[in-house]
């Protein structure tokens, strides 16, 4: 687990390289991971490596067939030039919207957040962002409850979105 915690930390700091290096370690380590390959396949979509990333999706899949996350990045990696560079704007969306957060500016992020859906919808990851700040930043209770159950929705199986959720309630 360590050379997978090193990889996200590598990913966070577009070290992608790097990061590659550290996932393969960690399969290495134990193939049976689904997130492992997941996260490698992730890395591979980044860099534009559409065949490894297939591949690293599809052995995702094998181990966890139930995640949708997987099927819609492989929907990413097969798509068109226009779901590929939708991809994209979400990711640099994201980006900023996580640096703004940290900067404290929390309407201008949860903005950001929203704009990024534009882009692409079919993650939860967004949702439950705007979830957090409602609810951690903003005390709208009300609000990050309707963002948490809609990551949720986006992705069923993902514990953190059941957790935060749950904590809300």
């Amino acid at each position: 687990m360590l050379y997978f915690n090193y990889a996200s930390a590598l990913i966070a700091n577009e070290k992608f390289i790097q990061a590659k290096k550290y996932l393969k370690k960690a399969i290495k380590k134990d193939k049976s991971i689904d997130f492992f390959w997941g996260t490698l396949a992730e890395v591979n979509i980044l860099k534009k490596e559409w065949k490894n990333a297939e591949k690293n999706l599809k052995k995702a899949i094998k181990l966890e067939p139930n995640k949708k996350n997987y099927q819609n990045k492989l929907e990413i990696v097969r798509g068109d030039k226009t779901i590929k560079d939708n991809y994209f704007e979400y990711y640099d969306l994201i980006k900023k919207a996580i640096k703004i957060q940290k900067e404290e500016k929390w309407e201008k992020s949860i903005e950001l957040f929203k704009k990024s859906l534009d882009y692409y919808d079919k993650m939860g990851y967004a949702y439950n962002q705007i979830g957090a700040i409602y609810n951690n930043n903003l005390g709208e209770k009300k609000k990050a409850l309707k963002y948490f159950r809609l990551a949720l929705e986006k992705e069923p199986n993902n514990q953190m979105f059941k957790m935060n959720l749950k904590r809300i309630r």
